[in-house]
């Protein structure tokens, strides 16, 4: 089965940092506004982490719910948004509406979760009304999920968008196969910060760049495709 190609897009700091208070820096500006403009066109589908969209979930304990959930995946679709996917592993995100209003065009949200999510999860996304698909048994699948996608939502380009953990699953697996990488001229100093790529282990891979722009407030757009070794 065909999968999804996968382009890492993610904004960073001269010193390597994707969190912390540089975001705030006025250099930051409109390189963040040239990042966000690129999540929705570089592909048909972008998402993060469970991490990363921990803000937009609800507070409280999961509602229960009576509502019946056959097995398998809940497929809604809708072609007049951009298709936003969050990897939730054990189903943790209390979406408080079916739209992620990050984009100008708000994005559907698709949840991505696995069968460690319970039931009464799963009910809570069809009251919702927000689709989910089923990436694995133990833990999250990602090969499974670039082909569900590919094959249900016609995503041929998943745009990955962090946070650093859940790139390095991708990575780790060999499945990044572009970066698009905005800089901005700013350092952060942060010790501990993290970085776009996190990894228990190392695993080293080469890019080739195929594209490179001055961007205002001396950022930098780079973007690389993967080198097969």
């Amino acid at each position: 089965m065909e999968r999804a190609n996968v382009i890492c897009h993610m904004m960073q700091s001269l010193d390597g940092k994707t969190t912390g208070g540089f975001f705030d820096h006025p250099f930051c500006e409109k390189c963040g506004d040239y990042y966000d403009q690129l999540t929705v066109k570089l592909g048909e589908g972008w998402g993060c982490g469970r991490e990363t969209f921990q803000y937009l979930s609800g507070d409280g304990p999961l509602p229960q719910s009576s509502t019946p959930v056959p097995e398998g995946d809940f497929i809604l679709k809708d072609e007049a948004h951009p298709y936003c996917f969050a990897i939730d592993r054990k189903g943790k995100l209390l979406w408080k509406k079916p739209y992620n209003d990050y984009t100008a065009n708000p994005s559907r949200i698709v949840e991505i979760t696995t069968s460690l999510a319970s039931k009464n999860y799963l009910a809570f996304l069809r009251d919702q009304g927000i689709p989910y698909l089923l990436c694995g048994e133990t833990d999250f699948d990602p090969v499974l999920f670039l082909e569900k996608i590919r094959a249900l939502y016609g995503v041929k380009n998943f745009v990955l968008c962090g946070g650093g953990h859940i790139n390095g699953v991708f990575m780790a697996a060999g499945l990044i196969d572009e970066i698009s990488l905005v800089v901005a001229a700013v350092t952060d100093g942060q010790e501990k910060g993290l970085s776009f790529m996190e990894m228990p282990t190392a695993k080293a891979q080469g890019f080739a760049l195929v594209d490179l722009k001055k961007l205002p407030e001396s950022g930098l757009y780079l973007r690389y495709r993967k080198v097969n070794e």
